[in-house]
């Protein structure tokens, strides 16, 4: 069902990414953060190689791997939304 919902909330507005909730909005991201223990949809033309360039990001985040990818689509400008 989860699949579904996001699979619905997607299709209505390609381009953008779609996460079933998060706990999180950040407005220097322009967005939300979001939160892949509650279940997102991407699409694969979201990332380009720099999403494994770790050399402006903080080590003590390299395990926030939500954050990380947030930041690499709103420097990209994909809108990140929740059901």
């Amino acid at each position: 069902e989860l699949l579904l919902n996001l699979l619905r909330a997607s299709g209505p507005a390609p381009g953008r990414a779609v996460g079933a909730a998060t706990q999180h909005a950040h407005t220097h991201m322009g967005g939300i953060v979001l939160e892949g223990v509650h279940g997102v949809l991407f699409q694969r033309r979201f990332f380009d190689p720099t999403i494994f360039d770790r050399s402006g990001f903080a080590r003590e985040c390299y395990l926030h791997d939500d954050l990380w990818i947030s930041a690499h689509l709103a420097t990209r400008g994909i809108r990140r939304e929740s059901l």
